[in-house]
């Protein structure tokens, strides 16, 4: 599941528990107002009902509008008794004021409770529109009302805003995140790393700590009274670098309501602002504590979620929106270390026969298929709380938690059949799709990438297989698989560093002299690129088919055996028959063909001195191509032996299909013609047949003077093997 899935369902609050405590929360607001009045018949110094009113409209929407009517007349019937002509007013004030300053904001801002800068300062535009709005009509419905005199409006106006700006500064930001919070059911609004209990700890002693030295120090001396408040500015300054954001909003609440009270209540040192000038002075200072650090906090806030962002994109997969294989590998690692006794299984799923979509169709179908793919697995994965990720092109990966393979047998047939039902469809076709998965169990004490190598392991034996099923993966598996990927990368080393050699083995006539350097066969040797030592083909040959390697080595063969002879004038006059080996890859390889055409028609070796051997299996495999390269080349004037010849055969209706000039009778029966009848009539019989047919025949494995006395008495006509040479470097054997 990718990271930004994991965030909780929200949890909404019943109305009969949330708009009671708003009401609750507006009329507290106007009891400490009331309070913090200085003179009974002044305008209040604080007016927090106007950040509970504030924040109730960003929160709920307009529909919370009643609750600022509503609660006014209640703060005023039980907390500050006015009379009936301002009662009115006061509601409508109060009212008109907050709807415009919310409308405001909600227009211009997508989000306005989340603590991001952006909409931290439309916040702040709309509590200075409340409080002018709010200062404008109050002062003017206390003129109306005889409360004050016309030539105080604007003095009254002026405490009037300052009291509604303090109170949306200090209070509406700390209740829209605190329901917020509660929403998501955690502090921040989105995961993240913030200080750990130790950091909390002390930074909650330190603030502890600073609140008693300035009311400590502010006894001592009124001149220390306001100057001291810069260590709890310090503190929540440490708070917005460090904490969550609801953490800075709450303590940033408090102490800047406790500055307040304490000033207007001249505890401590503090005294009480009495001239409109120091009323200002005040309550500007405090509404400026209270918003650098809700600045700090939003700025700290804005950078962690863009470092948040930059790390979801860099471990997520864009075209499906998964994890991506970076992911998913913290994620196994992350597992691993805290599975203790647990065990756990990892699904590899690659999609089978996917290239054919992307090139019947196009890739941006393609695209759209694995998007699919990837949103039709999240809804399977689900049903078992598995950690899904886009790991390759068509390749996924899940990590199903606390399972044994039973289980996840199960859980793997279950995404099997769940790409088998899918369906895609394009305009004119419908795509159906199958999947091969790779299936391993692991624990603490294993090895990530052991564990992820022995998943894709077995998802290739799956795909090898046929595709469209599952399979476990093993140790045995793992190790094949890793000397194959090895080999691999060593042989595009040979290939590219030119370090494959040729070695030479003549085939000689039975009892006749040996010829060196007029019929043989080309032998391949590498020359490790790790130690220098020199492997025999049967080391990498199958890597090599395996990863489709083996037709570009032919190639290789090929051209660097006519560069040699090219290059070497009395070993191009010596060489009758030179024999290359070719693999069943180049007979059904299209241009081949035209490669060996044009690779000859520039050079000085006559096709009529090549001989071409192919196995047996090889060409009864694909006979239908076999019959059809091998006469492209005939019609060059090279020859062919049939390789390996009596290893796999069934039926000998297939020759007369292959137009070749030898039979190469396989080693296993010519090693075995002095000990076993079996064998002995084997080669007897091939013989007879190459007779009959008119062909040749060549005993591969002749070890010794026996064997090979043994084969010409047979009527075998060729041999190759020790008894005539050992393989030797083309150089030497033409030296």
């Amino acid at each position: 599941m990718p990271p930004h899935s994991s965030r909780p369902p929200l949890r909404n609050l019943p109305a009969f528990i949330v708009w009671p405590s708003l009401l609750a929360l507006y009329v507290l607001g106007a009891w400490m107002s009331q309070w913090l009045t200085i003179h009974p018949t002044d305008v209040v110094l604080v007016w927090p009902s106007a950040g509970v009113g504030f924040a109730a409209l960003l929160i709920f929407g307009l529909r919370a509008w009643p609750l600022i009517p509503i609660g006014a007349v209640l703060a005023h019937l039980l907390v500050s008794p006015v009379p009936h002509a301002f009662l009115a007013l006061s509601a409508l004030t109060n009212t008109v004021s907050t709807v415009s300053a919310a409308l405001l904001v909600m227009r211009v801002s997508p989000d306005p409770t989340s603590m991001r800068l952006r909409a931290g300062l439309l916040n702040l535009l709309g509590a200075l529109t409340l409080a002018l709005i709010g200062g404008l009509l109050g002062a003017l419905s206390l003129v109306f009302a005889d409360m004050v005199p016309l030539g105080d409006y604007w003095r009254v106006m002026a405490r009037w805003a300052l009291g509604d700006l303090f109170g949306v500064i200090v209070v509406a930001p700390t209740l829209m995140l605190a329901y917020r919070s509660w929403q998501l059911g955690r502090l921040s609004p989105h995961p993240m790393r913030f200080a750990g209990k130790w950091e909390r700890l002390s930074w909650l002693l330190a603030l502890l700590m600073a609140s008693w030295l300035v009311i400590y120090l502010s006894q001592r001396s009124p001149t220390y009274a306001l100057g001291m408040s810069f260590l709890p500015l310090t503190l929540l300054l440490w708070a917005a670098l460090r904490l969550e954001p609801l953490i800075t909003a709450f303590s940033t609440t408090l102490i800047t309501l406790a500055l307040a009270s304490v000033s207007a209540l001249a505890w401590g040192g503090f005294s009480t602002p009495e001239s409109t000038a120091e009323v200002t002075i005040l309550m500007f200072y405090l509404s400026l504590l209270a918003l650098i650090p809700l600045l700090f906090a939003s700025v700290s806030y804005d950078a962690r979620l863009k470092t948040r962002a930059l790390l979801e994109r860099a471990a997520t997969d864009r075209l499906t929106g998964l994890p991506n294989r970076a992911a998913f590998e913290n994620e196994l690692s992350r597992l691993i270390k805290g599975s203790g006794d647990s065990k756990h299984a990892l699904l590899h799923l690659d999609v089978d026969q996917f290239k054919v979509v992307n090139d019947t169709v196009s890739h941006r179908v393609g695209d759209e298929v694995i998007r699919q793919v990837g949103a039709l697995l999240q809804t399977e994965v689900r049903g078992f709380e598995g950690f899904l990720a886009r790991t390759g092109g068509d390749e996924f990966a899940v990590l199903s938690r606390r399972t044994d393979l039973t289980q996840a047998l199960a859980q793997a047939q279950q995404l099997r059949d769940a790409i088998v039902r899918y369906r895609f469809g394009e305009p004119g076709r419908v795509f159906a799709l199958t999947a091969s998965i790779g299936l391993t169990g692991f624990g603490a004490t294993d090895d990530p990438s052991q564990v992820l190598q022995a998943a894709d392991t077995a998802c290739f034996t799956a795909k090898e297989q046929g595709g469209n099923r599952v399979q476990l993966g093993d140790a045995v598996q793992v190790s094949a698989q890793t000397t194959a990927m090895n080999w691999i990368v060593r042989l595009n080393e040979a290939l590219e560093d030119d370090l494959f050699l040729l070695y030479c083995q003549s085939i000689a006539p039975c009892g006749g002299p040996v010829g060196r350097g007029e019929h043989f066969e080309i032998l391949l040797r590498l020359r490790d690129p790790r130690n220098g030592q020199i492997r025999l083909p049967g080391e990498f040959i199958a890597a090599a088919e395996r990863f489709k390697l083996i037709a570009k080595i032919d190639r290789y063969v090929v051209d660097k055996t006519l560069r040699f002879f090219e290059q070497n004038e009395s070993a191009r006059a010596r060489a009758k028959i030179i024999s290359i080996n070719l693999s069943s890859a180049s007979l059904s390889d299209a241009d081949f063909p035209a490669f060996i055409e044009e690779r000859l028609a520039n050079s000085s070796v006559a096709p009529t001195q090549l001989c071409f051997e192919v196995t047996e299996t090889s060409a009864v495999k694909d006979l239908a191509h076999a019959s059809g390269f091998i006469a492209q080349m005939r019609a060059l004037g090279i020859g062919f032996a049939l390789d390996d010849f009596g290893s796999g055969f069934c039926s000998f209706g297939y020759l007369k299909s292959l137009d070749v000039d030898y039979f190469k009778i396989d080693g296993s029966f010519v090693r075995g013609i002095l000990s076993s009848q079996l064998d002995l009539t084997v080669v007897k019989a091939i013989a007879e047949i190459a007779r009959v047919l008119n062909k040749y025949t060549v005993a591969e494995c002749a070890e010794t003077a026996e064997i090979r006395d043994a084969l010409g008495g047979l009527g075998v006509d060729f041999v190759q093997g020790y008894a005539v040479d050992e393989p030797m470097p083309i150089e030497r054997y033409f030296g």
